[in-house]
């Protein structure tokens, strides 16, 4: 089977979407051939079986070159795919959806966020199937919709040894933005530390427009105020094939994101064997019996998870979930379960 893939850009260096260019490794495992239409274009080493089509942005197109493009790429490569997979872009699937079923290809769109709208709606109609993660990744009900994981790779961390001495080395890993709630973070360190528990906080990412600078600004201010600053170090993002690297340096990681989608960090963070503390209501069913422990619903349960881990000898939960995320959450599995969906047809 041949397979168009449209997705926002291909760089396997950049920080926040470097992850896609191991998804397409994995995909050209399991098809004939794969076209890439994207809107922008980086640094990658691909399989000869993939080609790369850029709409442009990255010579700075405009948002009508980048339509007419678009409009282009699929027309001169329709004979060279079958099914077509639109990753986090519903506004894809509008603007394609006609040509494709004209054609009789299959569309797939994947969406993994709670936000719905006008346009995720009509892209639902168009569409043949939906994949996501969790009921919470999707929030429209509908007979299109796959439940199919996650689509985590492997992430290669080395064994660092465990903790050094008493300290306990805990992390933020994504986006410096309002909506992440990394205060929250901050305030449970400072609450840990109150407690008796000798811990750190590396805080590792980006702000990239002007509310996440200025909310990089308060972060500062709130670690002060707390009278944790010497205990809270700000880094800089790094590229995704540098997260095992980043891991290794953690005992922990902590994710306060708000109930929604599946937060990816927290899953490559388990799959790289360290546990990840969440409010996201999401992973409760991932975490499954283990959930009081890594699951907390509000500030105050994030703070008596962590210490509750911090003082306890304990690592068989750590080692169960690990392993469940790492069977069913696979990028692996997650491309073979979309090719056979495909297949079906249904």
């Amino acid at each position: 089977m041949r397979i168009l893939i449209i997705t926002q850009k291909v760089d396997r260096n950049d920080t926040v979407l470097g992850f896609f260019h191991t998804w397409l490794l994995e995909f050209a495992k399991n098809y004939e051939s794969i076209e890439v239409i994207c809107l922008e274009k980086g640094d990658y080493d691909l399989p000869q079986n993939v080609t790369v089509h850029s709409l442009g942005k990255e010579s700075g197109m405009s948002r009508t070159q980048y339509i007419i493009r678009f409009y282009k790429n699929i027309y001169s490569l329709r004979k060279q795919y079958d099914v077509v997979f639109v990753h986090m872009n519903p506004i894809y699937v509008i603007l394609g959806a006609f040509f494709w079923r004209a054609y009789g290809n299959r569309i797939g769109l994947w969406y993994v966020h709670k936000a719905v709208n006008l346009q995720l709606r009509l892209a639902l109609v168009l569409t043949h199937f939906v994949f996501t993660s969790s009921p919470e990744s999707f929030r429209i009900k509908s007979t299109k919709v796959h439940y199919v994981g996650h689509g985590v790779e492997a992430v290669t961390v080395t064994d660092n040894g465990g903790r050094i001495g008493n300290r306990l080395r805990a992390l933020y890993l994504g986006r410096i933005s309002e909506i992440k709630r990394i205060d929250m973070i901050i305030r449970t360190v400072s609450a840990l530390r109150n407690m008796g528990v000798d811990v750190v906080l590396s805080v590792v990412g980006d702000a990239i427009v002007e509310n996440d600078i200025k909310y990089r600004a308060f972060l500062e201010d709130t670690a002060r105020f707390f009278d944790v600053s010497n205990y809270v170090r700000f880094f800089p993002a790094v590229p995704h094939e540098e997260i095992g690297t980043i891991l290794n340096r953690a005992d922990i990681m902590i994710n306060a994101s708000p109930d929604g989608g599946m937060d990816k960090v927290v899953l490559e963070s388990w799959i790289g064997g360290v546990p990840c503390f969440t409010t996201n209501k999401a992973f409760r069913r991932v975490f499954g019996e283990y959930a009081p422990l890594f699951y907390a619903l509000d500030e105050e349960g994030l703070v008596q998870s962590v210490y509750a881990f911090a003082t306890s000898k304990e690592i068989a939960p750590v080692q169960e979930v690990s392993s469940h995320i790492k069977t069913h959450y696979s990028l692996s599995g997650l491309a073979k379960t979309i090719l056979n969906i495909y297949e079906a047809g249904k």
